[in-house]
């Protein structure tokens, strides 16, 4: 697995996709935008399966989905620690 980094370049897609969201009246949040902008700055392919990102001009995506449900029992989820109050 390849770490992208968000740079100048980055923020100048972050710029331009933002706009053209805004243009046609499609915005996605934030992070996403900037999600997309990493990728389209490093020419990557983007691997999710958030819809959202559907909306991005000239984004490379693939849509993963799960092949099987997410399934946790009651003592599979965390707790918080007991209050000494």
């Amino acid at each position: 697995m390849e770490i992208i980094v968000c740079d100048r370049n980055a923020a100048g897609h972050f710029a331009e996709i933002r706009r053209q969201l805004r243009d046609v009246g499609g915005m996605i949040p934030v992070n996403d935008i900037w999600i997309a902008a990493c990728c389209a700055a490093n020419n990557k392919t983007l691997a999710t399966r958030d819809v959202d990102f559907r909306r991005v001009p000239g984004l490379s995506v693939e849509t993963w989905q799960l092949t099987s449900p997410i399934i946790f029992t009651l003592s599979q989820i965390p707790r918080a620690p007991a209050s000494t109050s």
